[in-house]
């Protein structure tokens, strides 16, 4: 499975890349939305786990960009959002998210959501 994760975190980065790189899963690292973005279009991966804590571009931008791509539309997008919304769901739908988490998350709840996805 081919996974981008885009975000400031880099020990998160580091651990899913930990975590997921010996089960034959290919996981790309990018703090940066536009330069993630190029990759994405070329690679397409089946999942995109963007924070909104990134650089480049603005994370919701991204989230737009990525969903109007029809070359995309068989990626699911996890979503890693600081503060909670008023209505998760309509987040969700609004923004075709696959999976909204609100920090902190844990690795393993990510790895769980990836097994059933």
């Amino acid at each position: 499975m081919k996974i981008f994760f885009i975000s400031n975190d880099s020990f998160l980065g580091q651990e899913l890349i930990t975590e997921l790189a010996p089960n034959k899963h290919f996981v790309e690292v990018y703090n940066n939305g536009f330069t993630a973005l190029k990759d994405i279009r070329e690679t397409n991966p089946e999942v995109i786990i963007i924070d909104s804590n990134s650089e480049g571009i603005n994370p919701r931008v991204l989230l737009k960009l990525i969903a109007r791509d029809s070359r995309l539309e068989d990626s699911k997008i996890f979503y890693l959002k600081n503060n909670p919304v008023d209505d998760p769901e309509k987040f969700s739908k609004k923004n075709e998210i696959t999976k909204l988490w609100f920090k902190p998350v844990k690795v393993s709840d990510i790895i769980n959501q990836l097994s059933v996805s």
